[in-house]
């Protein structure tokens, strides 16, 4: 069954190929809308989470967990543009709707 997520950052979790494609802020908004029900959140960091519900109104949880993907699923992106200056600010900096770039990630093979 294809599993669909969200997650904070466009790395790959696992060997094999993806297709990765930029999308804009109402795309996303979209797709996290449309597919609610059925997303598995591995949104790591509470403030994403925040800024994720105030882009679409919906909450797609927190979840530091580690994952994989099959043949077939697809993650929805989310990602600061830029990294942190200092490390040790993550928790206490606190990064607005603009601050972050949206893609699509599927693995294909």
């Amino acid at each position: 069954m294809m599993k669909r997520y969200i997650i904070n950052s466009a790395m790959i979790p696992c060997q094999g190929t993806f297709k990765y494609r930029e999308i804009g802020g109402m795309e996303f908004e979209r797709l996290v809308q449309e597919h609610r029900l059925d997303l598995i959140s591995m949104i790591g960091y509470p403030d994403t989470v925040k800024i994720i519900e105030s882009i679409s109104g919906v909450n797609v949880g927190l979840n530091r967990g580690k994952f994989s993907m099959e043949e077939g699923d697809t993650a929805i992106i989310i990602k600061l543009k830029y990294r942190v200056p200092d490390p040790s600010q993550k928790g206490r900096f606190t990064p607005g709707k603009g601050d972050f770039e949206f893609g699509f990630l599927e693995r294909i093979g």
